[in-house]
């Protein structure tokens, strides 16, 4: 896109670089600046800023047009001033749903837009709209593994209030942000009814949030626990409910589209929402798991301070083998190496997971592969390394690897090398089903897990032969949580 203070041009660079697509021009006042959007259903929108402080919109075709086409529809805009020279303009569907934002000489205006859909927050209070819209501007406050353990390691009455206090007003800042992510997705992934319901259950927490009174003694803090446990039960199946609605997007785009590139707008959304959900349940999980009465031995709430990551690794892999004994009527074995004596302070749920999707991944590539063949599967190899920064934990399998032009696929949530579960159990219960492989999360959602702490996944193949996982934990608890 040109933009010059007389006209703006269009180019789309794959089918021409001299003739423009769309040529705007702007009777009688100068431009001062323009950006571009998408709205509801795919629409792309055009908005211009004028000198004089008017504000233009207009959709653009994908056709393109023939000819200078001028802008004659201007939008309202709140406490604008007469003169926008020095101004710029940009759209802002992170913080505020249909909000176009101008800076002026360093001062925010802001105008609702009236063309982006108007059914977006129905069934839905205007009042709590516009309360989920401020709320989600405001700023998140960051935790550390080595500050839940230190806290939560003295659960007294007064440290189990200052949590509560903490969370009634953390919560629903990071509930509020996605929900408005939520509503503002392109490709039309927003209108998807499993998209739409997963948003319904955020502004439901946040309300029941919202609607709760201060945290002034421990009976208001034991009634908000029970509530947030309800809020994280509702939350439950969030994940499998934004993978149906991934895969009824899928569904519906060109099969040749480029997922790496062509959409890596919603990959970066689902990463910064799935690395959200993280983080909001395990601040509920930690602050809820604080009032057991008898914890485990070495256990401060989620975290497990002396937690061994052979004997992690030995559960996950056990659940990963009774899976695929039931897809396959058989599995190869697991080999494990490593310290069973040496532990560390980390969240066990978290790396059960994490091992067992690389595992479950594993199983099924040398299952399929020696399926049909006369000779013994090969085991899966996991090795545990104890480094003085990275604890790092290396699955290994012959199951003949990953072509080079789908590596860097594989941290995508559009993208599996296995059938599409959805489409052979159509109407089950997201909740209750677990397959082998295909929803398209495993990995992506297994790395936010190890970036979540501070550590990283990743993935080497060897086409012809097998692939290795690397999952490196950090063991210093030191690094804040990443906050999207």
């Amino acid at each position: 896109m040109v933009v010059t203070n007389r006209f703006v041009k269009i180019y789309d660079l794959s089918q021409d670089n001299i003739s423009p697509m769309h040529y705007i021009t702007l009777p009688d006042d100068t431009i001062v600046d323009a950006t571009l959007f998408v709205g509801s259903k795919g629409r792309v929108f055009l908005m211009v800023l004028s000198e004089l402080g008017c504000l233009y919109r207009l959709e653009l075709s994908t056709k393109g047009n023939v000819g200078a086409q001028p802008l004659n529809e201007s939008i309202q805009m709140d406490g604008g001033n007469k003169h926008a020279k020095g101004s710029s303009l940009y759209f802002s569907s992170t913080y505020n749903l249909g909000t176009v934002v101008i800076i002026c000489n360093r001062r925010r205006l802001e105008t609702n837009s009236p063309f982006l859909s108007q059914k977006a927050w129905e069934g839905f209070s205007k009042g709590l709209i516009e309360e989920v819209q401020r709320w989600g501007s405001m700023k998140q406050t960051g935790v550390s593994l080595r500050y839940m353990m230190e806290f939560g390691s003295r659960p007294t009455t007064r440290n189990l209030l200052i949590s509560a206090q903490f969370l009634h007003k953390e919560l629903p800042i990071r509930i509020a942000r996605r929900a408005i992510e939520l509503e503002a997705l392109p490709y039309g992934l927003s209108h998807k009814p499993a998209v739409v319901k997963v948003r319904d259950w955020y502004l439901d927490s946040f309300r029941d949030l919202r609607s709760f009174p201060d945290i002034k003694d421990k009976s208001d803090e034991l009634e908000f626990t029970q509530m947030i446990k309800m809020i994280k039960v509702r939350h439950n199946n969030v994940v499998p409910m934004m993978a149906l609605g991934v895969q009824q997007l899928k569904k519906d785009l060109d099969t040749k589209i480029d997922y790496k590139e062509d959409l890596d707008e919603i990959q970066q959304f689902l990463d910064r929402f799935y690395m959200s959900r993280i983080g909001i349940r395990m601040l509920i999980g930690q602050h809820v798991a604080l009032h057991d009465p008898n914890p485990l031995p070495d256990c401060i709430g989620y975290i497990h301070t002396k937690m061994s990551p052979v004997e992690v690794a030995r559960n996950a892999s056990e659940d990963a083998r009774s899976i695929c004994l039931r897809e396959y009527c058989s599995a190869p074995d697991v080999n494990i190496y490593g310290d069973p004596n040496f532990t560390f302070p980390y969240v066990p749920t978290h790396l059960h997971l994490m091992v067992f999707e690389l595992v479950k991944n594993s199983l099924r590539a040398v299952q399929e592969k020696f399926m049909d063949s006369d000779k013994v599967a090969p085991p899966i190899r996991i090795i545990v390394a104890d480094g003085l920064e990275d604890v790092t934990i290396k699955v290994s399998d012959e199951g003949g690897g990953i072509p080079r032009s789908g590596l860097p696929k594989i941290f995508t949530y559009l993208y599996s090398t296995a059938k599409n579960p959805l489409d052979e159990h159509s109407g089950i219960d997201l909740g209750t089903v677990t397959t082998m492989a295909g929803y398209g999360y495993g990995l992506p959602i297994s790395r936010l897990y190890a970036r979540y702490f501070g550590g990283d996944l990743q993935i080497i193949s060897m086409e012809g032969y097998g692939t290795d996982a690397y999952l490196h934990l950090s063991r210093l608890g030191d690094s804040q949580e990443p906050l999207p």
